[in-house]
């Protein structure tokens, strides 16, 4: 097994900025847009649809431009919700949770991995194979909407999104898991609290940030940063927890970080899918020297606050409300 050492900046942006629209994707076909995630080799994003589309991402540039489309080979997508980026053996992959359950009552949940390539280009598609995870949960089925990977160890965390009480509950899918024939059950590692009702406590996303301290998820009004606490380099719990404002004019379901940590963007779901981008609004230490993370054995890859926001935004309500009746029917796998 190879080992991977992980470089990273030990520093994370302690406040960022207000969101802004900045503009918006130059493609029809992504109309639910559901996780995104920042391009390796470019400046640009991955991102998905929700449920109903076909096994497919998106590439486009930070002006919203066409960069094409990857095809996941012999996988469906049932009900993608969240995509994240981070280690795999000595590569970066990209990881897709298909995990959405509205009525908690899937058997199992799944999570798709795939090394990730340059997009192909405007107007361009290419196939890729894909390795995928099964995991159940300790406790039984639950709807969850973020997925976050540690970028220091490939762990993949899941934030369950709780109809029933304002609490979000996070687990671990453990990275030495990958390449297990049977599903594995994921480690719960805490609970989030949200203040508030209704939309305002359900998880719609989550992204770490890339020094690996901190987990950030937001719900449509709301946005939580939380410290993560590492023993031996694995994260085992989750420490304190502070709040920050998420993209929130729409029915905004997926975050980002980009600039090693110094911004933050979000897109929702809608014709043309909107892209807004909050900076961090302290530069880093000057004097700041990359300080290398723990060395941990992942697992190979065998596929050939800025301010707090307790209450529900009503412009948020209004445009959530319209744009439901904008579409006349609501189908079974809606968050609502």
């Amino acid at each position: 097994m190879n080992t991977l050492l992980i470089v990273m900046a030990a520093w994370s942006c302690p406040a960022f900025d207000q969101p802004e629209l900045t503009g918006s994707v130059d493609n029809s076909d992504l109309g639910e847009a559901s996780g995104l995630v920042h391009i390796a080799s470019t400046e640009g994003f991955w991102a998905h649809n929700d449920s109903g589309d076909r096994a497919r991402l998106f590439a486009f540039d930070r002006s919203g431009k066409d960069l094409g489309q990857l095809i996941l080979e012999g996988v469906d997508a049932l009900d993608w919700e969240d995509l994240s980026a981070g280690p795999c053996g000595s590569s970066r992959c990209l990881f897709i949770g298909d995990m959405g359950d509205n009525g908690a009552r899937r058997s199992e949940i799944l999570i798709h991995r795939l090394i990730e390539p340059a997009p192909p280009g405007e107007g361009q598609s290419t196939s890729v194979e894909v390795e995928t995870m099964r995991a159940v949960y300790p406790s039984g089925a639950i709807d969850a909407e973020g997925l976050a990977v540690d970028p220091q160890t490939g762990d993949v965390f899941i934030i369950t999104k709780n109809r029933r009480e304002p609490i979000s509950s996070v687990y671990v899918l453990r990275s030495s898991s990958w390449g297990s024939s049977e599903p594995v059950t994921l480690e719960s590692i805490g609970r989030l609290s949200w203040d508030g009702n209704g939309l305002a406590t359900l998880a719609t996303a989550a992204a770490i940030e890339p020094s690996g301290q901190e987990l950030f998820v937001q719900t449509y009004t709301q946005g939580q940063r939380v410290e993560l606490v590492r023993e031996q380099g694995r994260v085992t719990s989750l420490g304190n927890q502070t709040f920050f404002m998420p993209w929130s004019l729409g029915q905004c379901e997926a975050m980002a970080f980009a600039d090693e940590g110094q911004s933050m963007w979000f897109t929702c779901e809608a014709v043309p899918a909107p892209i807004a981008r909050a900076k961090c609004l302290t530069e880093p230490p000057p004097n700041l020297d990359p300080s290398p993370g723990p060395t941990v054995p992942p697992a190979e890859f065998g596929c050939g606050g800025c301010q707090s926001n307790s209450q529900i935004s009503w412009i948020t309500l209004l445009l959530f409300a319209l744009r439901g009746r904008a579409k006349g029917v609501e189908s079974t796998r809606r968050s609502l």
